[in-house]
């Protein structure tokens, strides 16, 4: 969700993240604040996050080089701090 009041996960919806940033959908802003995002949730360098899918879509995939027993740990905990 672009043009939000800052960038956060927010929550869960039919199990995909939520994602809010301050950047604009326009040239790739949102796209690079979101990865930037996740890669600090992560705790992960940007170069191990890839967006495969849906560079123009709201529904976007990424590909993260980590393990889901190591990714979903850390989403957990990210969630929880937000919540």
């Amino acid at each position: 969700m672009p043009r939000a009041s800052r960038n956060q996960i927010s929550g869960l919806r039919d199990d995909a993240l939520i994602i809010r940033t301050v950047s604009p959908a326009v040239e790739g802003a949102a796209n690079r604040s979101v990865t930037l995002l996740l890669a600090d949730v992560l705790d992960l360098p940007r170069g191990r996050l890839r967006l495969v899918h849906g560079v123009r879509a709201r529904l976007k995939r990424f590909h993260i080089d980590l393990s889901v027993g190591e990714v979903i740990p850390r989403l957990e905990r990210a969630l929880a701090l937000q919540g």
